[in-house]
Protein backbone atom coordinates (compact mmCIF):
# COMPACT_ATOMS: atom_id res chain seq x y z
CA UNK A 1 0.00 0.00 0.00
CA UNK A 2 1.86 3.40 -1.13
CA UNK A 3 -0.58 6.60 -0.45
CA UNK A 4 -0.35 9.70 -2.87
CA UNK A 5 -0.53 13.17 -0.93
CA UNK A 6 -1.45 16.64 -2.57
CA UNK A 7 -1.08 19.82 -1.15
CA UNK A 8 -2.98 23.51 -0.91
CA UNK A 9 -2.23 26.70 -0.06
CA UNK A 10 -4.83 29.45 1.41
CA UNK A 11 -4.04 32.59 2.95
CA UNK A 12 -5.93 32.95 6.24
CA UNK A 13 -6.60 34.59 9.69
CA UNK A 14 -4.34 33.12 12.02
CA UNK A 15 -4.66 34.95 14.57
CA UNK A 16 -5.65 38.88 16.43
CA UNK A 17 -4.30 41.48 17.95
CA UNK A 18 -4.77 44.73 19.91
CA UNK A 19 -3.29 47.25 21.77
CA UNK A 20 -4.37 50.21 24.19
CA UNK A 21 -2.37 53.87 24.64
CA UNK A 22 -3.70 57.15 26.65
CA UNK A 23 -3.28 60.30 24.58
CA UNK A 24 -3.05 63.79 25.38
CA UNK A 25 -3.70 67.06 23.80
CA UNK A 26 -2.95 70.28 25.34
CA UNK A 27 -4.74 73.95 24.77
CA UNK A 28 -4.09 77.36 26.50
CA UNK A 29 -7.46 77.14 29.07
CA UNK A 30 -7.34 80.72 30.04
CA UNK A 31 -9.84 82.06 28.13
CA UNK A 32 -12.00 78.35 28.43
CA UNK A 33 -14.59 79.12 30.85
CA UNK A 34 -16.59 75.62 30.29
CA UNK A 35 -16.20 72.89 27.42
CA UNK A 36 -18.98 72.31 26.11
CA UNK A 37 -17.85 68.73 23.91
CA UNK A 38 -15.05 67.13 22.71
CA UNK A 39 -15.11 65.13 19.89
CA UNK A 40 -12.09 62.57 19.23
CA UNK A 41 -11.25 61.49 15.44
CA UNK A 42 -8.65 59.06 15.71
CA UNK A 43 -6.84 57.24 12.37
CA UNK A 44 -4.73 54.85 11.82
CA UNK A 45 -1.41 55.70 9.49
CA UNK A 46 1.18 52.35 9.55
CA UNK A 47 1.34 49.11 10.82
CA UNK A 48 4.06 46.49 10.48
CA UNK A 49 4.73 43.15 11.34
CA UNK A 50 7.82 42.18 13.21
CA UNK A 51 8.51 38.84 15.08
CA UNK A 52 5.51 38.44 17.90
CA UNK A 53 4.51 41.91 17.15
CA UNK A 54 2.94 44.91 15.32
CA UNK A 55 4.57 48.56 15.22
CA UNK A 56 1.82 50.95 14.44
CA UNK A 57 1.42 54.78 14.54
CA UNK A 58 -1.65 57.15 14.47
CA UNK A 59 -3.12 60.28 14.83
CA UNK A 60 -5.61 61.95 17.37
CA UNK A 61 -7.61 64.88 16.38
CA UNK A 62 -9.91 66.30 19.29
CA UNK A 63 -12.15 68.99 18.24
CA UNK A 64 -13.55 71.35 21.09
CA UNK A 65 -16.28 73.45 20.83
CA UNK A 66 -16.08 75.74 24.58
CA UNK A 67 -18.01 78.82 25.74
CA UNK A 68 -15.28 81.36 26.23
CA UNK A 69 -14.97 84.02 29.55
CA UNK A 70 -17.69 86.45 27.49
CA UNK A 71 -19.54 84.16 26.97
CA UNK A 72 -19.50 83.13 23.32
CA UNK A 73 -19.37 79.96 21.67
CA UNK A 74 -15.94 79.08 20.24
CA UNK A 75 -13.77 75.86 18.42
CA UNK A 76 -10.59 74.72 19.10
CA UNK A 77 -8.50 71.98 17.60
CA UNK A 78 -5.71 69.85 18.82
CA UNK A 79 -3.78 66.72 17.05
CA UNK A 80 -1.51 64.29 18.65
CA UNK A 81 0.30 61.83 16.85
CA UNK A 82 1.65 58.02 18.75
CA UNK A 83 3.55 54.94 18.45
CA UNK A 84 2.18 51.61 20.68
CA UNK A 85 2.95 47.86 19.64
CA UNK A 86 0.25 45.08 19.69
CA UNK A 87 1.88 41.55 20.81
CA UNK A 88 1.07 38.16 20.07
CA UNK A 89 3.39 34.99 19.54
CA UNK A 90 2.28 33.99 16.31
CA UNK A 91 3.12 37.25 14.22
CA UNK A 92 5.73 37.21 12.20
CA UNK A 93 6.94 39.79 9.39
CA UNK A 94 5.66 37.78 6.41
CA UNK A 95 2.00 38.86 7.94
CA UNK A 96 -0.69 40.86 6.30
CA UNK A 97 -2.93 42.93 8.49
CA UNK A 98 -6.29 44.77 8.78
CA UNK A 99 -6.58 47.10 11.03
CA UNK A 100 -8.63 50.08 12.51
CA UNK A 101 -8.23 52.41 15.53
CA UNK A 102 -11.29 53.98 18.22
CA UNK A 103 -11.23 56.08 20.87
CA UNK A 104 -13.08 56.61 23.82
CA UNK A 105 -13.45 57.74 27.84
CA UNK A 106 -12.55 61.67 27.08
CA UNK A 107 -11.04 63.01 30.06
CA UNK A 108 -10.30 66.86 30.60
CA UNK A 109 -8.56 67.81 33.72
CA UNK A 110 -6.56 71.60 34.24
CA UNK A 111 -3.26 71.67 35.15
CA UNK A 112 -2.37 75.82 35.90
CA UNK A 113 -3.50 77.42 32.79
CA UNK A 114 -3.58 74.75 30.27
CA UNK A 115 -6.41 72.17 29.40
CA UNK A 116 -5.15 68.72 29.12
CA UNK A 117 -7.43 66.19 27.28
CA UNK A 118 -6.67 62.42 27.55
CA UNK A 119 -8.09 59.54 25.64
CA UNK A 120 -7.58 56.06 25.70
CA UNK A 121 -6.99 54.85 21.93
CA UNK A 122 -7.64 50.81 21.01
CA UNK A 123 -6.27 49.26 18.17
CA UNK A 124 -7.51 46.44 16.86
CA UNK A 125 -5.43 43.81 14.50
CA UNK A 126 -6.16 40.34 12.23
CA UNK A 127 -3.33 39.00 11.22
CA UNK A 128 -3.48 37.01 8.01
CA UNK A 129 -0.62 34.64 6.72
CA UNK A 130 -0.39 31.11 4.15
CA UNK A 131 -1.29 27.96 5.49
CA UNK A 132 -0.14 24.97 3.69
CA UNK A 133 -2.39 21.82 3.54
CA UNK A 134 -0.84 18.43 2.64
CA UNK A 135 -4.12 15.73 2.14
CA UNK A 136 -4.36 12.12 0.72
CA UNK A 137 -5.51 12.20 -3.01
CA UNK A 138 -5.79 8.44 -3.62
CA UNK A 139 -3.05 5.53 -3.84
CA UNK A 140 -1.82 2.21 -4.65
CA UNK A 141 -3.71 -0.29 -3.18
CA UNK A 142 -6.17 2.20 -1.49
CA UNK A 143 -9.52 2.64 -1.65
CA UNK A 144 -11.12 6.27 -1.47
CA UNK A 145 -14.17 8.02 -1.31
CA UNK A 146 -13.58 11.56 -2.59
CA UNK A 147 -15.81 14.60 -1.88
CA UNK A 148 -15.30 18.18 -3.15
CA UNK A 149 -14.48 20.44 -0.55
CA UNK A 150 -13.66 24.37 -0.39
CA UNK A 151 -10.88 26.29 0.55
CA UNK A 152 -11.08 30.36 1.15
CA UNK A 153 -8.42 32.64 1.05
CA UNK A 154 -8.66 36.26 1.97
CA UNK A 155 -7.11 38.85 -0.13
CA UNK A 156 -6.67 42.35 0.88
CA UNK A 157 -5.47 45.59 -0.41
CA UNK A 158 -5.93 49.33 0.45
CA UNK A 159 -6.17 52.57 -2.03
CA UNK A 160 -6.29 56.38 -0.14
CA UNK A 161 -8.65 58.75 -2.44
CA UNK A 162 -7.50 62.42 -2.03
CA UNK A 163 -9.99 64.90 -3.20
CA UNK A 164 -11.41 68.57 -2.84
CA UNK A 165 -15.12 69.51 -2.71
CA UNK A 166 -16.85 73.46 -2.97
CA UNK A 167 -20.34 73.88 -2.29
CA UNK A 168 -22.21 76.90 -1.14
CA UNK A 169 -24.66 77.25 1.68
CA UNK A 170 -26.59 80.22 3.40
CA UNK A 171 -24.49 82.76 5.26
CA UNK A 172 -22.59 81.66 8.30
CA UNK A 173 -19.98 83.91 10.51
CA UNK A 174 -17.72 80.54 10.83
CA UNK A 175 -18.09 76.57 11.34
CA UNK A 176 -17.43 75.66 14.88
CA UNK A 177 -17.45 71.89 14.36
CA UNK A 178 -17.80 69.15 11.78
CA UNK A 179 -17.71 65.46 11.94
CA UNK A 180 -17.66 62.78 8.99
CA UNK A 181 -18.04 59.23 8.27
CA UNK A 182 -17.89 57.54 4.82
CA UNK A 183 -20.35 54.43 4.03
CA UNK A 184 -19.84 52.26 1.11
CA UNK A 185 -23.34 51.70 -1.10
CA UNK A 186 -22.06 49.54 -4.14
CA UNK A 187 -18.53 47.11 -4.62
CA UNK A 188 -17.96 45.49 -8.25
CA UNK A 189 -15.22 42.80 -9.04
CA UNK A 190 -13.26 43.54 -12.34
CA UNK A 191 -9.97 41.49 -13.67
CA UNK A 192 -7.66 42.68 -11.20
CA UNK A 193 -9.40 45.25 -9.59
CA UNK A 194 -12.60 45.94 -7.47
CA UNK A 195 -14.48 49.32 -7.98
CA UNK A 196 -15.92 50.42 -5.07
CA UNK A 197 -18.73 53.53 -4.19
CA UNK A 198 -19.41 55.43 -1.68
CA UNK A 199 -20.72 59.08 0.04
CA UNK A 200 -18.89 61.22 2.50
CA UNK A 201 -21.19 62.39 5.04
CA UNK A 202 -20.04 65.79 6.74
CA UNK A 203 -21.91 67.47 9.59
CA UNK A 204 -21.21 70.77 10.16
CA UNK A 205 -22.22 73.10 13.29
CA UNK A 206 -22.31 76.59 11.39
CA UNK A 207 -22.46 79.97 13.96
CA UNK A 208 -24.48 82.44 11.96
CA UNK A 209 -24.42 86.44 11.91
CA UNK A 210 -27.05 86.50 14.62
CA UNK A 211 -25.08 83.78 16.87
CA UNK A 212 -27.79 81.29 16.43
CA UNK A 213 -26.33 78.10 15.72
CA UNK A 214 -27.34 76.16 12.20
CA UNK A 215 -26.59 72.36 11.95
CA UNK A 216 -25.70 71.18 8.02
CA UNK A 217 -25.05 68.04 6.19
CA UNK A 218 -23.42 67.93 3.04
CA UNK A 219 -23.14 64.40 1.26
CA UNK A 220 -20.15 63.90 -1.15
CA UNK A 221 -19.96 60.97 -3.89
CA UNK A 222 -16.84 58.51 -3.55
CA UNK A 223 -15.36 56.06 -6.33
CA UNK A 224 -11.96 54.40 -5.96
CA UNK A 225 -10.34 51.33 -7.83
CA UNK A 226 -9.00 49.14 -5.81
CA UNK A 227 -5.92 46.75 -7.22
CA UNK A 228 -6.10 43.10 -5.87
CA UNK A 229 -3.79 40.34 -5.92
CA UNK A 230 -6.36 37.74 -6.73
CA UNK A 231 -8.59 35.88 -9.64
CA UNK A 232 -12.21 37.16 -9.49
CA UNK A 233 -13.60 34.03 -10.72
CA UNK A 234 -15.34 31.95 -7.34
CA UNK A 235 -14.35 35.25 -4.92
CA UNK A 236 -16.79 37.53 -3.06
CA UNK A 237 -15.65 40.81 -2.09
CA UNK A 238 -16.54 43.08 1.09
CA UNK A 239 -15.05 46.83 1.57
CA UNK A 240 -15.18 49.43 3.91
CA UNK A 241 -13.99 53.30 4.03
CA UNK A 242 -12.61 55.05 6.77
CA UNK A 243 -11.89 58.88 6.64
CA UNK A 244 -8.06 60.06 7.32
CA UNK A 245 -8.49 63.85 7.26
CA UNK A 246 -10.96 66.61 6.61
CA UNK A 247 -9.84 69.68 6.83
CA UNK A 248 -12.43 72.63 6.12
CA UNK A 249 -12.23 76.21 5.42
CA UNK A 250 -15.05 79.07 5.00
CA UNK A 251 -15.82 82.07 3.44
CA UNK A 252 -18.31 84.48 3.39
CA UNK A 253 -19.80 86.91 0.75
CA UNK A 254 -22.26 89.63 2.33
CA UNK A 255 -23.55 90.85 -0.42
CA UNK A 256 -24.72 87.23 -1.75
CA UNK A 257 -25.32 86.41 1.69
CA UNK A 258 -23.79 83.25 0.87
CA UNK A 259 -20.67 81.25 2.81
CA UNK A 260 -17.99 78.91 0.17
CA UNK A 261 -16.97 75.78 1.39
CA UNK A 262 -13.65 74.33 0.69
CA UNK A 263 -13.34 70.40 1.88
CA UNK A 264 -10.54 68.90 1.31
CA UNK A 265 -10.40 65.05 2.35
CA UNK A 266 -8.57 61.66 2.64
CA UNK A 267 -11.02 58.52 2.79
CA UNK A 268 -9.46 55.06 3.08
CA UNK A 269 -11.16 52.60 0.85
CA UNK A 270 -10.38 49.18 2.32
CA UNK A 271 -11.21 45.51 0.05
CA UNK A 272 -11.60 41.90 1.64
CA UNK A 273 -11.70 39.30 -1.36
CA UNK A 274 -12.86 35.49 -0.30
CA UNK A 275 -11.28 33.26 -3.15
CA UNK A 276 -12.31 30.09 -3.22
CA UNK A 277 -10.75 26.68 -4.19
CA UNK A 278 -12.61 23.40 -4.94
CA UNK A 279 -10.16 20.36 -3.67
CA UNK A 280 -11.22 16.80 -3.87
CA UNK A 281 -10.62 15.59 -0.19
CA UNK A 282 -10.54 12.08 0.87
CA UNK A 283 -13.23 11.64 3.03
CA UNK A 284 -12.78 7.70 3.70
CA UNK A 285 -9.99 4.83 2.66
CA UNK A 286 -9.52 1.55 3.20
CA UNK A 287 -7.89 -1.21 2.20
CA UNK A 288 -8.66 -4.65 1.30
CA UNK A 289 -5.74 -6.61 2.90
CA UNK A 290 -4.09 -4.33 5.40
CA UNK A 291 -5.53 -2.38 8.94
CA UNK A 292 -5.00 1.23 8.12
CA UNK A 293 -4.18 4.29 10.69
CA UNK A 294 -6.17 7.30 9.30
CA UNK A 295 -5.22 10.67 10.70
CA UNK A 296 -7.64 13.26 10.01
CA UNK A 297 -6.98 17.20 10.03
CA UNK A 298 -9.64 20.80 10.18
CA UNK A 299 -9.36 23.52 7.79
CA UNK A 300 -11.64 26.64 9.56
CA UNK A 301 -13.45 28.32 6.55
CA UNK A 302 -14.47 31.71 6.73
CA UNK A 303 -15.85 33.82 3.77
CA UNK A 304 -17.98 36.63 3.05
CA UNK A 305 -21.49 36.50 1.31
CA UNK A 306 -23.08 39.73 -0.79
CA UNK A 307 -23.91 42.81 1.89
CA UNK A 308 -27.29 43.69 2.44
CA UNK A 309 -28.57 47.40 2.65
CA UNK A 310 -31.02 48.93 4.69
CA UNK A 311 -32.18 52.29 4.93
CA UNK A 312 -35.03 52.92 7.81
CA UNK A 313 -36.10 55.46 9.26
CA UNK A 314 -36.30 55.58 13.02
CA UNK A 315 -38.08 57.63 15.68
CA UNK A 316 -39.41 57.19 19.33
CA UNK A 317 -38.76 58.80 23.09
CA UNK A 318 -34.69 59.61 23.74
CA UNK A 319 -32.96 59.41 26.77
CA UNK A 320 -31.21 62.37 28.01
CA UNK A 321 -28.14 61.85 30.64
CA UNK A 322 -28.64 64.82 32.63
CA UNK A 323 -31.03 67.65 33.58
CA UNK A 324 -32.43 69.43 30.36
CA UNK A 325 -32.71 73.63 31.56
CA UNK A 326 -36.10 74.15 31.88
CA UNK A 327 -37.41 76.29 29.61
CA UNK A 328 -33.93 75.94 27.42
CA UNK A 329 -34.19 76.55 23.57
CA UNK A 330 -32.48 74.18 22.00
CA UNK A 331 -30.07 75.77 19.30
CA UNK A 332 -28.60 72.62 18.02
CA UNK A 333 -27.76 68.46 17.91
CA UNK A 334 -24.25 68.00 16.73
CA UNK A 335 -22.20 64.52 16.79
CA UNK A 336 -24.88 61.93 16.06
CA UNK A 337 -23.17 58.68 15.78
CA UNK A 338 -24.13 55.04 15.85
CA UNK A 339 -23.39 52.14 18.12
CA UNK A 340 -25.18 48.68 16.65
CA UNK A 341 -24.67 44.99 16.55
CA UNK A 342 -26.42 42.49 14.95
CA UNK A 343 -27.76 39.62 17.41
CA UNK A 344 -29.82 36.51 16.83
CA UNK A 345 -33.04 36.15 18.56
CA UNK A 346 -36.60 33.87 18.49
CA UNK A 347 -37.75 36.05 15.22
CA UNK A 348 -34.50 36.13 13.52
CA UNK A 349 -31.86 38.66 13.47
CA UNK A 350 -32.40 41.83 14.82
CA UNK A 351 -29.98 45.37 14.93
CA UNK A 352 -29.80 46.11 18.65
CA UNK A 353 -28.02 49.54 19.21
CA UNK A 354 -28.40 52.91 19.97
CA UNK A 355 -27.81 56.70 18.57
CA UNK A 356 -25.70 58.91 20.27
CA UNK A 357 -25.58 62.45 19.87
CA UNK A 358 -25.21 66.14 21.75
CA UNK A 359 -27.71 68.50 22.48
CA UNK A 360 -26.58 72.24 22.58
CA UNK A 361 -29.49 74.36 24.85
CA UNK A 362 -29.45 77.74 25.60
CA UNK A 363 -31.52 78.14 29.12
CA UNK A 364 -33.06 81.04 30.10
CA UNK A 365 -30.45 83.04 32.22
CA UNK A 366 -27.94 83.25 28.95
CA UNK A 367 -25.11 80.80 27.98
CA UNK A 368 -25.11 77.55 26.35
CA UNK A 369 -25.05 73.66 28.33
CA UNK A 370 -24.29 70.34 26.60
CA UNK A 371 -26.95 67.48 27.15
CA UNK A 372 -26.22 64.03 26.05
CA UNK A 373 -29.04 62.31 24.05
CA UNK A 374 -29.52 59.04 23.50
CA UNK A 375 -32.29 56.69 21.01
CA UNK A 376 -32.01 52.99 21.55
CA UNK A 377 -32.65 51.09 18.48
CA UNK A 378 -34.50 47.76 17.54
CA UNK A 379 -34.92 46.68 14.32
CA UNK A 380 -35.49 42.88 12.52
CA UNK A 381 -33.45 42.22 9.66
CA UNK A 382 -34.62 40.22 6.93
CA UNK A 383 -32.32 38.22 4.21
CA UNK A 384 -30.56 35.45 6.51
CA UNK A 385 -33.30 33.09 5.91
CA UNK A 386 -32.99 33.99 2.02
CA UNK A 387 -29.12 32.89 1.60
CA UNK A 388 -28.41 29.24 0.98
CA UNK A 389 -26.25 28.91 3.84
CA UNK A 390 -26.95 30.78 7.06
CA UNK A 391 -24.98 33.51 8.96
CA UNK A 392 -22.85 32.65 11.46
CA UNK A 393 -22.04 36.01 12.53
CA UNK A 394 -22.28 39.81 10.54
CA UNK A 395 -20.45 43.16 10.83
CA UNK A 396 -22.41 46.10 10.75
CA UNK A 397 -21.59 49.81 9.69
CA UNK A 398 -24.47 52.22 10.67
CA UNK A 399 -24.25 55.83 10.37
CA UNK A 400 -27.26 58.24 11.24
CA UNK A 401 -28.15 60.87 8.92
CA UNK A 402 -30.84 63.83 9.72
CA UNK A 403 -30.74 63.45 13.71
CA UNK A 404 -32.96 65.94 15.39
CA UNK A 405 -35.47 66.64 18.57
CA UNK A 406 -38.99 67.58 18.08
CA UNK A 407 -41.45 68.95 20.58
CA UNK A 408 -44.63 66.72 20.28
CA UNK A 409 -48.06 68.37 20.98
CA UNK A 410 -48.46 66.35 24.55
CA UNK A 411 -45.25 68.27 25.10
CA UNK A 412 -42.88 65.23 24.97
CA UNK A 413 -40.12 65.09 23.21
CA UNK A 414 -39.17 62.87 20.32
CA UNK A 415 -35.98 62.17 18.46
CA UNK A 416 -35.89 61.35 15.00
CA UNK A 417 -33.60 60.33 11.89
CA UNK A 418 -32.45 58.44 9.13
CA UNK A 419 -30.69 55.03 9.98
CA UNK A 420 -28.41 53.07 6.74
CA UNK A 421 -27.73 50.15 7.76
CA UNK A 422 -25.14 47.94 5.72
CA UNK A 423 -24.88 44.23 7.00
CA UNK A 424 -21.65 41.71 5.48
CA UNK A 425 -22.70 38.14 6.56
CA UNK A 426 -19.93 35.67 6.99
CA UNK A 427 -20.35 31.89 6.98
CA UNK A 428 -17.83 29.69 9.39
CA UNK A 429 -17.49 26.30 8.48
CA UNK A 430 -14.50 23.81 8.28
CA UNK A 431 -13.00 21.37 5.85
CA UNK A 432 -12.42 17.74 7.25
CA UNK A 433 -9.67 16.21 5.55
CA UNK A 434 -7.35 13.00 5.59
CA UNK A 435 -4.03 13.96 6.16
CA UNK A 436 -2.32 10.82 6.69
CA UNK A 437 -2.65 7.62 6.09
CA UNK A 438 -0.32 4.25 7.35
CA UNK A 439 -0.33 0.95 7.13
CA UNK A 440 -1.36 -1.72 9.98
CA UNK A 441 -1.32 -4.95 10.45
CA UNK A 442 -2.21 -8.05 7.78
CA UNK A 443 -6.14 -8.71 7.72
CA UNK A 444 -6.97 -12.15 8.54
CA UNK A 445 -7.54 -14.13 6.20
CA UNK A 446 -10.76 -16.00 6.13
CA UNK A 447 -10.98 -19.67 4.98
CA UNK A 448 -14.39 -20.37 4.92
CA UNK A 449 -15.67 -21.27 1.60
CA UNK A 450 -19.05 -19.97 2.62
CA UNK A 451 -19.98 -16.15 4.19
CA UNK A 452 -23.31 -15.02 4.90
CA UNK A 453 -23.89 -11.16 5.26
CA UNK A 454 -26.63 -9.35 6.96
CA UNK A 455 -26.54 -5.91 5.96
CA UNK A 456 -28.07 -2.62 7.85
CA UNK A 457 -30.83 -0.36 6.40
CA UNK A 458 -29.84 2.31 4.37
CA UNK A 459 -26.21 0.96 3.63
CA UNK A 460 -24.35 1.56 0.97
CA UNK A 461 -22.18 0.32 -1.90
CA UNK A 462 -18.65 2.17 0.05
CA UNK A 463 -19.73 0.91 3.73
CA UNK A 464 -20.64 -2.64 2.63
CA UNK A 465 -17.70 -2.70 0.84
CA UNK A 466 -15.31 -1.55 3.35
CA UNK A 467 -17.20 -3.94 5.82
CA UNK A 468 -16.35 -6.71 3.48
CA UNK A 469 -12.70 -5.28 2.52
CA UNK A 470 -13.14 -5.94 -1.29
CA UNK A 471 -13.70 -3.16 -4.24
CA UNK A 472 -16.74 -1.46 -4.53
CA UNK A 473 -16.30 -2.95 -8.43
CA UNK A 474 -16.19 -6.46 -7.27
CA UNK A 475 -18.67 -6.35 -4.82
CA UNK A 476 -21.06 -4.95 -7.46
CA UNK A 477 -19.97 -7.02 -10.37
CA UNK A 478 -20.42 -10.06 -7.87
CA UNK A 479 -24.08 -8.86 -6.63
CA UNK A 480 -26.19 -7.61 -9.35
CA UNK A 481 -28.78 -7.99 -8.00
CA UNK A 482 -28.72 -5.49 -5.00
CA UNK A 483 -30.40 -2.22 -4.92
CA UNK A 484 -28.53 0.53 -3.10
CA UNK A 485 -29.31 1.84 -0.35
CA UNK A 486 -29.95 -1.44 1.26
CA UNK A 487 -33.50 -1.95 3.03
CA UNK A 488 -31.69 -3.95 5.61
CA UNK A 489 -33.90 -7.63 4.38
CA UNK A 490 -31.10 -8.62 1.86
CA UNK A 491 -28.85 -11.66 2.50
CA UNK A 492 -25.52 -11.31 0.83
CA UNK A 493 -23.46 -14.36 0.02
CA UNK A 494 -20.34 -14.58 -0.72
CA UNK A 495 -18.23 -17.81 -2.03
CA UNK A 496 -14.62 -18.38 -1.74
CA UNK A 497 -12.65 -20.37 -4.07
CA UNK A 498 -10.19 -22.42 -2.34
CA UNK A 499 -7.20 -22.37 -4.46
CA UNK A 500 -4.83 -25.37 -4.85
CA UNK A 501 -1.43 -25.94 -6.26
CA UNK A 502 -1.15 -29.26 -7.51
CA UNK A 503 2.45 -31.15 -7.76
CA UNK A 504 2.46 -34.15 -9.84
Amino acid sequence: MKANYQSVSSIRKLCNASGQSIVECRLNGGEIASVLLCEPTVCLEQATCGNGEIEYSGKLVLAFLYEDVEGRICRAERGAEFYHKAEHPQIAPAHTLAGELSAQGVKLRREGGQLIASCIVEAKFDVFGQQRYTYVSGGEGLQVRKEQASVYSCYSATTTVEEEDEFECDFAKDVLLHTECADVTEVHTGMGEVSVSGELCMRFCLLKEDGSLCPYERMTPIKAQVLLDASTRNTSCCARMRVLSARVSAATDEQRKKSKIVLSYQVQVEVCAYEKTEIDCVADAYATDVELELKWEKIATRYALEAKKYTERVHGTPIFKGNLPEGGKLLAIVCPKTEAALEKGENGWELQGVVEAKALYQPVEGGVVAVEVALPILLPMLGAEQDEKAWTDAEVECSVYGFGLRVRADGETEAEGTLRVRITPYVDGETVYLSEVAEGEKKPEKTCAISIYMPTCGEDSWTLAKRLSMTEETLIKSNPHLTFPLKGEERILIYRQKQENLQK
